[in-house]
């Protein structure tokens, strides 16, 4: 099982398609319910006393395992945005940290051996700390945002240094490097120390750089996009989740993982939230994986 450390949240999300207030999010949450449809990933994260019990009854019920889940006295983590016509563009209208603003993770002894950790969305001094707890002979994967990068950038650079992978978006990639170039951009990252970097490109697919090599993926077309919030935590949950059933993690097992990530994210994208994830099962992933291979091989 794999564990993941991160937020979980409340979104207000307004776009072409309209509006839908305090719904749930969170970096932890998309990537568990989409690794949920492979594994029984273990969530740590922070919760206010206002998030709705049944979510983490439906958590449960999935085979995630909440138990590293507090619930603190205040309300949870909170943020508002607005996309533009075609989801180019995303304004941060909102943001309210509460109980996050102080989140400490605390790492149960029972998930310090877990084979993956994927540290999400939060701090690097906080990715630091998990790293800290469950020891070297983990495989860690990170993500991050430009909000670390421009604040926190030194701390940022030492928590790279410790990971074995990474998971970036472009236009992360490019501030993090300077580079306009994503390839030379991958190159400099990977310097760094991480064996692997990923590099999510939107609608434009995805990026792998491991062992000197490149890989590039597509992504799966959608004629309409409801709502691209979470696609990336999705997607990581969907690549992290295959990953951690694999013997080995190679070339070819994090290429098959991007496959399941892109698959994954492609659902997700098809309504608010994680209401599209709430309802998806291995099935649904199979399926669009059929006709995702007949579109790819030549």
């Amino acid at each position: 099982m794999s564990l993941v450390v991160g937020s979980i949240a409340f979104d207000t999300i307004k776009n072409i398609h309209g509006k839908r207030e305090r719904i749930v999010g969170g970096s932890s949450t998309y990537y568990a319910y989409a690794a949920s449809l492979f594994e029984n990933p273990k969530v740590v994260g922070v919760v206010g006393e206002d998030f709705p019990e049944e979510i983490i009854g439906e958590m449960g019920d999935r085979g995630i395992d909440t138990k590293g889940i507090e619930t603190e006295k205040g309300k949870t983590f909170f943020w508002e945005g607005e996309y533009s016509d075609d989801f180019s563009e995303r304004t941060s209208l909102k943001t309210e940290l509460n109980v996050f603003e102080h989140f400490n993770p605390k790492i149960p002894d029972d998930y310090k051996e877990e084979k993956i950790v994927f540290l999400a969305n939060i701090a690097p001094e906080l990715q630091q700390k998990v790293i800290e707890q469950t020891g070297k002979d983990r495989y860690f994967i990170m993500d991050t945002m430009n909000l670390w990068i421009n604040i926190s950038r030194e701390k940022l650079m030492e928590t790279i240094k410790s990971v074995n992978g990474i998971i970036i978006n472009d236009e992360e990639a490019k501030m993090l490097t300077g580079e306009h170039y994503l390839f030379e951009a991958a190159k400099q990252i990977k310097s760094l120390g991480p064996e692997f970097v990923l590099i999510k490109k939107g609608e434009h697919g995805s990026m792998l750089y491991f062992e000197d090599k490149f890989f590039v993926l597509p992504p799966y077309p959608k004629e309409v996009v409801i709502d691209p919030t979470g696609a990336g935590d999705s997607y990581a949950g969907g690549f992290v989740g295959f990953l951690n059933n694999e013997d080995k993690i190679n070339a070819l097992s994090l290429k098959k993982g991007m496959v399941y990530g892109t698959i994954v994210s492609s659902f997700t994208i098809e309504d608010f939230g994680i209401e599209r994830l709430r309802k998806l099962k291995r099935e649904d992933v199979e399926n669009r994986l059929k006709e995702y291979k007949e579109m790819i091989n030549f």
